[in-house]
């Protein structure tokens, strides 16, 4: 439940329901970048193009992490969708509770 992840290796990636990811420090930041533009503490709604919903009783609490979300956003055919600067769009994190610490201030 706890630790430091670096993201070049996968991340945090919770899949499932009933799950709890607390205490956890990811990140994939490369001289103030995150190269990869993906999540480093993924908390998926969906699983790819499976449009079933997941980790609606997962607990997210307490972790740092330089890029956390729920995944990318699919629509019914199972295409990426994206938004009008053509960025994929993304789920917010998902689960019961969390508290996100961001360094970019208030």
């Amino acid at each position: 439940k706890a630790g430091g992840i670096n993201a070049e290796y996968g991340g945090l990636q919770v899949k499932g329901d009933y799950h709890t990811a607390s205490n956890n420090l990811v990140y994939d930041t490369q001289g103030g970048e995150n190269k990869n533009e993906k999540c480093s503490l993924c908390v998926w709604k969906t699983v790819r193009r499976n449009l079933g919903i997941i980790n609606e009783h997962s607990v997210v609490i307490n972790n740092l992490a330089d890029t956390a979300n729920g995944g990318v956003v699919y629509n019914e055919e199972g295409k990426v969708v994206k938004d009008a600067d053509g960025r994929r769009m993304l789920w917010p994190l998902q689960g019961r509770w969390w508290r996100i610490i961001s360094s970019a201030g208030p």
